[in-house]
C-alpha cells in the first residue's frame, strides 16, 4: 500500500510508517509541516485509485488496503489491532512477488519489512476528555477528498458534564484539508458565539491549525484573513486551544466527513 503512494508523492522512506500509524491514532506522531499534513489527509481520505501505484499487483493492494481501514474478517484468528501481524502477511507476499517478477528493488523490500515492524510498539490510544467547571469544549474537524477536492467542516461542543450543547457539519465546496481544518475552527467559534457559548477549550487534530492560532507569522497569506478572525472570535469567549490525537476527536471527524456530501450546513443547537 504505503510503497505506491510513498513513490508517487514523496521520497523518503519513514513516510511510510507515519502514513500508516495515521490510522491507528497516533496519527501525527512527528508531522510538522504543511507538505506532510495534506500528504497524510490525502492518504487518509483518497480512494484506492488515487493512492496506489499501478505497478503494484492488485491482490497486494487490495490486502493491504484492508489492513490498513482494519477491515480485514477477524475469522483470521488474530486478535486487534491486526496491522501488526497482517503487515507481516504483507511483507512476504509482496517480497515474493518481487522476487519472481524481479520488476523492484531491495530497498521496498526492506521498507516493508521495516513497516511490517514498526506496529510491534504498543498503539497510544487518547480518549476525549470533558472540559473543567464552568467551561465547554469545541472539537472541530475538516475532511476533504483531494487535493484540492470537496471538503467539509464538522465540530461539536459538549459541557463538563460531556453532555452535547451543539454539533454541526456542512460542505465547503473545493478545498484542501488544511483550509477545511481552519475554516470548521472558525465557523465552531462563530456557532458558539451565536450560541452565546463561552469560556471555550477548543480541541482539533491538526498539529499546523493549532500552532497557527498561536503564531500568525508562520501561516501563509492565503490563510491570514480566517485566522484574524479565529483569534479576534477566541478572544472575545476566551477561548484556548490544544492539538489532541485523532483518537480522541472522533465525532467531529465523523461530522466533518458527513459535511463533505451535504447541500448546505446542519446544525443542532441542543
Amino acid at each position: 500500500m504505503a510503497v505506491g503512494a510513498h513513490r508517487a508523492t514523496f521520497g523518503r522512506e519513514s513516510k511510510i510508517r507515519s502514513i500508516l500509524e495515521a490510522n491507528g491514532g497516533d496519527v501525527y506522531k512527528e508531522v510538522g509541516t504543511v507538505e506532510e499534513e495534506l500528504f497524510i489527509h490525502r492518504v487518509k481520505n483518497f480512494p484506492v485509485k488515487e493512492v496506489w501505484s499501478k505497478s503494484i499487483p492488485q491482490n497486494i493492494q487490495a490486502l493491504c488496503w484492508k489492513v490498513f481501514l482494519e477491515k480485514v474478517e477477524y475469522s483470521l484468528g488474530c486478535s486487534k489491532p491486526l496491522q501488526p501481524k497482517l503487515s507481516k502477511v504483507v511483507s512476504k507476499k509482496w517480497k515474493g512477488y518481487v522476487e519472481i517478477s524481479k520488476s523492484s528493488s531491495y530497498v521496498e523490500i526492506r521498507v516493508w519489512n521495516e513497516v511490517a515492524h514498526s506496529f510491534e510498539k504498543k498503539e497510544r490510544k487518547v480518549e476525549w476528555k470533558p472540559p473543567g467547571l464552568n467551561k465547554v469544549k469545541l472539537n472541530f474537524d475538516g475532511s476533504s477528498v483531494g487535493i484540492p477536492g470537496l471538503a467539509g467542516i464538522g465540530g461539536v461542543i459538549r459541557d463538563s458534564s460531556s453532555k452535547v450543547l451543539s454539533m454541526h457539519s456542512g460542505p465547503l465546496g473545493e478545498g484542501d484539508s488544511l483550509k477545511a481544518e481552519l475554516l470548521a475552527l472558525l465557523k465552531g467559534l462563530k456557532l458558539s458565539k451565536q450560541a452565546d457559548l463561552k469560556n471555550l477549550e477548543i480541541e482539533g487534530d491538526s498539529k499546523i491549525v493549532i500552532s497557527w492560532t498561536n503564531s500568525r507569522g508562520n501561516a501563509p497569506w492565503i490563510y491570514k484573513h480566517p485566522l484574524r478572525e479565529i483569534v479576534s472570535l477566541a478572544k472575545e469567549l476566551n477561548a484556548s486551544f490544544t492539538w489532541i490525537r485523532r483518537s480522541a476527536n472522533g465525532i467531529a471527524d465523523s461530522l466533518a466527513k458527513q459535511g463533505v456530501h451535504k447541500q448546505q450546513l446542519f446544525w443542532a443547537l441542543l
